[in-house]
């Protein structure tokens, strides 16, 4: 008994001593509890970290990349007008990876900028050793820096596949896919394609002064260089063999390759290549990737996060040019051009003329689009300043039976006008482009960012004129009658172009006719009445045309005696407020209204004289009365024969700028100037554990200091 009870009790004790199925389970779930409660905290905050780390290299890196392109563009001599010129990306379209591949046109993704020259960039007796053969620029390039002059390369800042190898022509081996924006549509990291930031510097041109066809595509008509092609960075054609090979490039043996494996070996990544990608695709409410359709072909919706922008610039008034010729005594002139604030326009651009003062109501103006097209017209409007409506617009053009009331002309380069009808007609086909006489002429400048409203004579009044008979010869007028008819003495402004023999004749009647009273009698040429054969005048048929000031340019024969006499010389223009009486040799003035002149004569003749000083479409010379004696003949009147009394004087040729605005107007100006570059610099980078992007987005303008305007 004792021995068998001893046994049991020992038993009893050992089934005692083991844990329970449920005090295991009990133990595990509060060893999980206390795991969890230690270690979730220590792993989210190794996430956090890692997310920070993350975040830091995204704004380190755009803070990198915005320093550079800031130098690059700030410091560039000419920027490329990229407000047209779109880059494309290949992307299916539709999700996953088995959709069709298209090019996606990306805008303002690309920006091409010149450099300044450096101390050797410009030098042609380096050897070759002595330069980059992918640039052509020196090795050793100095300091020295040529704000003055363009470099010979390229700075060229786009968006491009990661991995850019293309397959055939139009077929990329791997198109646009982000793994993480399509984790519903299928697809994996191996077809993992974004979008990478890169930045290239290249020539144009060889050392040698070949076109680098490694690089870009030659002009078959010039022969010039491609600068812009949407497709460069998978262009699939392979350059002529025997240039000089790229740095570095391990395709094969010749150092070269297609175009597209060219560009990516020069090109440099200012994002990491391993977790950006520098667009963002658009998503709908459910979280899918969003498509849009146009002409025909379905895109996705992808917004760049690194974009070139020019600046835009709105209600830019103009600054008249001087509105004053103190050379010639004019103290209230119409400006003749007006400087925007900035240059390097792009297109569209639109430009106002106002003719009223700011503060009239209703507000006359001339309003212009420059839309691409040239024949574009210039509209007239009116506005009703209150309610900010716009009362009418009709196309700024004076029809033969109308009134110089709301009407103008295109603003385009090159203006020519029919000299016999002021018509404007097309330069390439010699016909009417609007079949109307314009009311104000003015072009645009875009990269200088000036309104010009200044035009030479030749743009009405071209050839034949006399023996020149070129385009854009001068107004001529021959020393004998043996050219143009002599129409006699007709009142009223309406006399032909007359010859410098009648100009001398006219006069000489006058003297002769009234006695001693030569106080206002002179010797002229009125440029409103052209010859017959030359066509109207643009200050006789154009309204509100005057002589920009300061322009015209009188040449005609020697009034003085001598050896010189008759020969050609260029005449002085003096003030228009000094008294014709005052005129010298080899001198001319204006006309402008003077007090002498204050009474009405019966001749009609003598009253049209007396109306031409008060014209200032005339020109006046030496007007004095000679001495009997004066040899030869009288010295004061012009020359019609040379010294030795038998050869024929040289004409008097007259050029001028004339200009239709008038004093008051005020021009605005809205455009996009590239002189101001807006720079939005994105940065995404993917954390991988969570998969979620970290961004940073830095925007700067960026004034381009060394832009020629």
């Amino acid at each position: 008994m004792t021995r068998y009870g001893f046994t049991n009790r020992i038993a009893a004790t050992t089934t005692r001593a083991a844990f329970t199925l449920i005090e295991l389970l009990v133990v595990m779930a509060i060893t999980a509890i206390l795991l969890g409660l230690i270690f979730g905290p220590l792993i989210q905050s190794f996430n956090l970290t890692n997310r920070a780390r993350v975040q830091a290299l995204t704004q380190d890196t755009a803070r990198r990349a915005t320093e550079i392109a800031m130098r690059d563009v700030s410091n560039g001599v000419f920027v490329f007008d990229n407000a047209q010129e779109p880059i494309n990306l290949w992307v299916y379209d539709q999700p996953g990876i088995n959709g069709n591949v298209v090019a996606l046109p990306v805008p303002y993704a690309l920006l091409d900028i010149v450099p300044p020259a450096r101390i050797q960039d410009q030098s042609a007796t380096l050897a070759p050793q002595d330069t980059d053969p992918t640039t052509g620029l020196a090795l050793k390039r100095g300091n020295l820096a040529l704000p003055v002059a363009p470099g010979r390369v390229i700075t060229r800042y786009f968006l491009g596949l990661r991995d850019n190898t293309m397959v055939s022509a139009g077929k990329p081996a791997k198109p646009y896919f982000n793994f993480f924006n399509n984790l519903r549509s299928g697809g994996s990291l191996t077809n993992h394609n974004p979008v990478i930031f890169y930045r290239a510097v290249v020539s144009p041109y060889l050392p040698d002064g070949r076109v680098d066809e490694r690089f870009f595509a030659k002009d078959v008509t010039t022969g010039a260089p491609v600068i812009y092609d949407p497709n460069f960075f998978y262009d699939t054609a392979v350059p002529p063999s025997g240039l000089p090979s790229i740095p570095g490039f391990s395709g094969n043996a010749q150092g070269y390759g297609p175009r597209w494996q060219n560009w990516k070996a020069i090109a440099r990544a200012m994002v990491p290549t391993d977790r950006a990608d520098e667009v963002v695709q658009v998503l709908d409410d459910q979280g899918n990737p969003s498509y849009f359709t146009a002409n025909g072909v379905t895109y996705p919706r992808l917004n760049p996060m690194v974009r070139f922008q020019p600046t835009y610039v709105g209600n830019d008034a103009g600054t008249p040019s001087s509105i004053s010729d103190p050379s010639v005594g004019a103290i209230n002139v119409p400006p003749s051009t007006y400087v925007e604030q900035y240059g390097h326009w792009t297109v569209p651009y639109r430009l106002y003329v106002y003719r009223k003062n700011l503060d009239a109501n209703p507000m006359d103006l001339f309003f212009w689009q420059n839309g691409g097209i040239l024949t574009d017209p210039v509209m007239a409007q009116t506005w009703d300043i209150p309610t900010a409506t716009m009362q009418s617009q009709n196309p700024a053009f004076l029809e033969p039976n109308q009134t110089p009331r709301n009407l103008g002309i295109p603003a385009q380069q090159p203006i020519l006008l029919d000299p016999a009808t002021g018509y404007q007609i097309d330069p390439s086909t010699g016909s009417s482009l609007f079949g109307s006489v314009p009311l104000v002429l003015f072009t645009a400048d875009p990269r200088r960012g000036l309104i010009n409203c200044a035009f030479p004579d030749s743009v009405m009044l071209h050839g034949p004129k006399g023996p020149v008979n070129t385009p854009d010869g001068p107004q001529y007028y021959p020393p004998t009658p043996s050219q143009w008819a002599n129409d006699g003495d007709v009142p009223n402004g309406s006399l032909t172009m007359p010859d410098v023999a009648e100009i001398n004749s006219r006069y000489t009647t006058m003297v002769q006719k009234h006695g001693n009273d030569t106080s206002n009698v002179i010797r002229y040429i009125r440029l409103a009445t052209p010859p017959s054969n030359a066509g109207n005048s643009p200050l006789n048929v154009l309204p509100n045309a005057t002589i920009v000031p300061g322009s015209i340019v009188v040449k005609g024969p020697d009034q003085r005696p001598g050896l010189n006499h008759g020969r050609e010389v260029v005449y002085t223009q003096i003030p228009s407020d000094r008294p014709v009486q005052e005129i010298g040799l080899n001198e001319f003035r204006l006309g402008r209204p003077e007090n002498a002149v204050n009474h009405v004569d019966p001749d009609p003749v003598y009253q049209d004289m007396l109306n031409a000083v008060e014209d200032p479409r005339v020109i006046i010379f030496d007007s004095r009365v000679g001495n009997p004696g004066d040899v030869p003949g009288d010295v004061n009147a012009l020359p019609t024969k040379l010294a030795d009394n038998a050869t024929n004087a040289v004409p008097i040729t007259v050029t001028y700028q004339f200009q239709t605005n008038l004093s008051g107007w005020t021009v605005k100006a809205d455009y996009l100037t590239r002189q101001l570059m807006t720079m939005s610099m994105g940065v995404r980078l993917y954390e991988f554990n969570s998969g979620q992007p970290q961004s940073v987005t830095l925007t700067q303008k960026i004034r381009v200091r060394n832009l020629q305007r």
